[in-house]
């Protein structure tokens, strides 16, 4: 994994039937759920932050060095038969470095993981 300023990131949630809520290190990241969404997420010293509109920087310009955590909310809306899928992958990695998934009502997902 990149120690370095220049981390990488995406994350893929599949939120149909769902509502949805993602904080990485205590910041929302935008996801909304109800539909199929991704976003890329970088080091909060990535270089291209400054280049990056200002919403985007306060979203996305989350990750850190060592350890991060992040927090998933949410409340089925849907068919009993819906199910919540989310994944972080890692640039470089073909494997997720992350996932969850769930056809509960409604729950929390907290994890730390170190970069």
């Amino acid at each position: 994994m990149d120690t370095g300023k220049e981390i990488n990131a995406t994350i893929a949630c599949m939120g149909y039937g769902f509502t949805v809520k993602v904080l990485v290190n205590g910041v929302d990241i935008g996801v909304k759920g109800g539909q199929s969404e991704s976003k890329r997420l970088f080091s909060v010293e990535h270089p291209m932050k400054k280049e990056a509109p200002p919403e985007w920087q306060a979203r996305l310009f989350v990750l850190k060095s060592g350890e991060n955590d992040i927090h998933i909310e949410f409340r089925k809306t849907g068919v009993e038969t819906d199910k919540l899928t989310f994944e972080l992958n890692l640039e470089n990695q073909s494997e997720p470095y992350l996932s969850f998934s769930s056809t509960d009502p409604s729950g929390t997902f907290d994890k730390k993981f170190v970069l």
